[in-house]
């Protein structure tokens, strides 16, 4: 009835496999393909054992060594810990002046359980309680595929490297500051994940190494534990304000975080969501673990990267100083995002740290996510296709083909005379309901026939639309609308319930909604004369 320890005798089995035979390249293949799919085997937590090592004979003087651990046993410290001793004793000393373990990890696990109760707990959940209590809405980034408790979370990984001069001019902002590279980098991203998401309380996750005493330092085991950092932007601060609350923010998380994570979710209890991590999405992890170099006479080591076989939160970003470069390596989860977007982002990301760099005293928001090179000069008038207008030219393609397929979706595909019959049925009930030039009609929409049909429709109409994305927060969609000064109103489907009352409020005109097949029903506005006069007398004003 008492739980004991029990160590396994023996070595765990080297599992040898020989490669040799084959060609260079697929020696190399079929090397990447064994580790990757080592990593992907499960373990038996209840029987183990929870190490397996296999070696990968490339060829005389070539081998591959694969070690894999359950996380529940190991970190990145420990990893570190294992290849240093490793290699001591590989060098040919069985005997090796290994320094003796203070404790084990049995110990500290008991010594925790025993120290982190009551008052102590209680004083720790409740510095968290002030800083993560209320609602923690999750971060609403733009996503290419819609987010679903069936999606995979495969991963996906895309590496940028930033300018020596960005990198030191970082390192040199800290210094002034009083802020490390890490609280830097930190602040950039909730700035770039704010931006992107509309929300001015931004939550990112980072991992800390929880070798507190000096005791343990030498252990290998799971000490790791995930911190929740908190930024607020509401008040559009200038970055070093920003950088400031980090640091205090960052010191703060270092002082509690004794607490486990799982604990902490317990405690704070927020609402669930299984396709979601608990309160945050968005994990930072700034890699300083580096292991030294590693030597034994006549041999040389080369440390691998291991696979990243599933996208653990929506977004990861390692960082670590190279040379005299700072790598950036995005994981991304490639069921909700595709390569694009995580270009983008990267590039803004990019683009927001030189600008940190060069002016930190700026506002938030005056900095630029975009490449001004790449924007249109707004003197110049956008050239169009030979002097004709798009209505034009896409009713010269519809009397050349009307039987073509014009556009495609999951429902069905229209020829280009289905089209126009829906382009042209939603102009008319545009124009009757006042819309015409310099109107801006806004569109609410999946990407889908139908949306094409709305943008065909507004344009034969003699309006300019703005097209919304569900994907994106509602309180950015509806500062979108107060932006373009919008007159009309065409949605594809139910929009949120702040959206709609933005709509309703804003779009004075005509509110209409379509169907998946593009047909027009009108949302309780009666029709207008072309003064845009509401025809239904008991409501002029």
């Amino acid at each position: 009835g008492r739980p004991r320890l029990m160590v396994e005798a023996r070595s765990p089995a080297l599992a040898r496999i020989e490669l040799g035979r084959l060609s260079e390249v697929d020696r190399q293949g079929e090397a990447d393909r064994l580790r990757t799919s080592e990593a992907a085997r499960p373990f038996d937590l209840a029987r183990g054992p929870l190490l397996r090592t296999v070696l990968l004979h490339l060829g005389p003087a070539e081998h591959v060594f694969v070690a894999t651990f359950h996380h529940i046993i190991t970190d990145g410290w420990s990893t570190a810990i294992f290849l240093r001793e490793l290699v001591d004793l590989y060098a040919g000393d069985q005997d090796a002046n290994l320094p003796p373990l203070p404790v084990q990890y049995g110990d500290y696990a008991a010594w925790q359980r025993r120290w982190l109760t009551g008052e102590v707990l209680e004083g720790h959940l409740a510095w968290w309680r002030r800083r993560l209590g209320g609602d923690l809405p999750p971060l609403a980034l733009p996503t290419d595929r819609p987010r679903s408790s069936g999606h995979d979370f495969r991963s996906a990984r895309l590496t940028q490297r930033l300018p020596a001069a960005t990198a030191e001019a970082l390192v040199a902002l800290g210094q002034d500051r009083g802020a490390t590279l890490f609280m830097i980098l930190l602040a950039a991203l909730q700035v770039l994940l704010g931006r992107w998401s509309g929300q001015s309380r931004v939550l990112v996750g980072t991992p800390i190494a929880g070798r507190t005493r000096q005791e343990i330092e030498g252990l290998i085991g799971f000490f790791i534990n995930t911190l929740v950092l908190r930024g607020d932007l509401g008040d559009d601060p200038p970055f070093e304000d920003l950088l400031a609350r980090t640091r205090d923010e960052a010191l703060g998380a270092y002082a509690h975080q004794d607490v486990p994570f799982e604990k902490l979710v317990a405690a704070l209890d927020p609402d669930r969501d299984l396709d979601r991590t608990p309160l945050f999405q968005v994990f930072f992890n700034l890699l300083n673990l580096g292991v030294e170099r590693l030597e034994v006479e006549g041999l040389a080591f080369e440390v691998l990267p291991a696979a990243e076989l599933a996208a653990k939160f929506d977004l990861t970003l390692y960082a670590a100083e190279v040379a005299d470069e700072l790598r950036l390596d995005w994981v991304y989860n490639a069921s909700l995002f595709s390569h694009q977007r995580i270009v983008a982002l990267t590039e803004s990301y990019g683009r927001l740290l030189q600008q940190i760099a060069a002016a930190p005293g700026r506002r938030i928001q005056s900095y630029s996510l975009r490449d001004e090179a790449l924007l249109p000069d707004p003197r110049r008038a956008l050239p169009r296709h030979g002097g004709t207008p798009l209505g034009e030219l896409f009713h010269a393609n519809v009397r050349r083909g009307p039987n073509r397929p014009a556009v495609t979706d999951e429902r069905a595909t229209w020829t280009y005379r289905d089209l126009a019959e829906r382009s042209g049925g939603i102009a008319r009930a545009l124009q009757r309901h006042g819309v015409g030039r310099e109107r801006v009609v806004a569109i609410y929409g999946e990407r889908s026939a139908a949306l094409v049909a709305a943008i065909l429709g507004v344009v034969e109409a003699g309006g300019a639309f703005l097209l919304l994305d569900p994907a994106y927060p509602a309180a950015r969609l509806v500062d979108c609308l107060k932006r373009a000064g919008i007159h009309g109103w065409l949605q594809l489907s139910e929009p949120p319930a702040e959206l709609e009352a933005a709509a309703r409020e804003l779009a004075s005109i005509c509110r209409l909604a379509l169907s998946p097949e593009a047909e027009v029903s009108p949302l309780d506005t009666p029709p207008v004369d072309r003064d845009g006069v509401r025809t239904d007398r008991d409501e002029v004003q």
